[in-house]
């Protein structure tokens, strides 16, 4: 994926174009730029998505169908979904004939996830719940957060918070190795199974992009990470940060205790946190919701309101 700009100054940023506006990563994007006054546009095809719904209640204006006369001349920047290139979008041949500036979807995100706090969600499972439960719980006590999660979170009604405080939450994608371009000051990683194989031939690979990942968080920064599994235990071991483990088995450095369905109780370094209860029922929701929880202890956020904040999740 190759961009025109080496860094974006979105003051100078008035008028973007979207190829494929609908995306449900791209429309997050969408939510955040607009929320900035960015005047956006678009175009994608005339399949109906939940995407559909948010740009609606957005107000953005978007063509269904592409063509090289849906191009205005005036974008300062063409914005588009990694599905689409020059040989398959007459919309992304005609940008190029004109030499107009663009950028990539997770190139896009990383321009503004860079620029603050970022903290990323990543792992083969429990990402977007995961993520989604953080940036909610964030916003919830009060840091203005901004995010965007892979898909939408019921009570947003959309997949982006347009906060402007410090903190940038993402749900970090490894596909294509979009992990290369972002580099978190913290991060949670959820678990390792291996995964697109047309990607990372082997799982020895597919571990190596997420070492890679979480080397990059600097050593005032933290890695929040499942302390239950081996592989996710491997590649913590190349982090130059704090790490914090956690799961059910003893030795991590918070563990939590099933008390139902849908409560738990936690321990830090043997310290009671006491007990936290969720919409989300299973064991695997109160593993995210553990990661959520050391996240915000890290953060020095209140625990209390991180607690009404948890339950009233959905």
């Amino acid at each position: 994926m190759k961009v025109h700009v080496k860094r974006l100054d979105l003051e100078e940023i008035k008028k973007v174009y979207v190829i494929g506006i609908k995306g449900s990563g791209i429309v997050g994007l969408v939510e955040i730029l607009a929320a900035k006054g960015i005047e956006v546009t678009g175009s994608d095809t005339n399949e109906k998505f939940f995407t559909d719904d948010v740009l609606k209640k957005l107000g953005i204006k978007y063509i269904e169908g592409f063509s090289e006369e849906n191009l205005p001349n005036d974008a300062d920047l063409i914005l588009y979904g990694t599905s689409y290139n020059e040989t398959n979008n007459v919309e992304f041949a005609e940008a190029k004939i004109r030499d107009l500036q663009m950028i990539s979807y997770p190139e896009m995100l990383a321009e503004l996830f860079n620029g603050k706090y970022g903290i990323a969600v990543c792992g083969t499972h429990g990402k977007t719940t995961t993520s989604a439960m953080l940036a909610d719980v964030m916003k919830e006590v009060g840091t203005d957060t901004a995010a965007v999660i892979g898909s939408r979170v019921k009570d947003w009604g959309s997949n982006a918070l347009a906060g402007e405080g410090e903190f940038f939450v993402i749900e970090a994608d490894e596909f294509q190795n979009k992990l290369k371009m972002y580099f978190p000051k913290a991060a949670i990683l959820t678990s390792i199974d291996w995964d697109h194989p047309d990607t990372y031939p082997t799982f020895e690979e597919y571990k190596k992009a997420f070492s890679d990942f979480v080397s990059k968080i600097p050593k005032t920064g933290f890695l929040v990470v499942w302390g239950d599994s081996v592989a996710t235990n491997e590649i913590a071991c190349s982090c130059q940060c704090k790490i914090i483990k956690y799961g059910f088995q003893p030795d991590n450095d918070i563990v939590l205790e099933k008390i139902s369905n849908d409560e738990f109780n936690l321990k830090f370094s043997g310290k009671d946190l006491g007990n936290f209860k969720t919409k989300l029922n299973g064991d695997h929701n109160m593993l995210n919701a553990a990661a959520v929880i050391a996240v915000c202890r890290e953060l020095n956020l209140d625990m209390e309101k991180v607690r009404e904040a948890l339950l009233a999740f959905q």
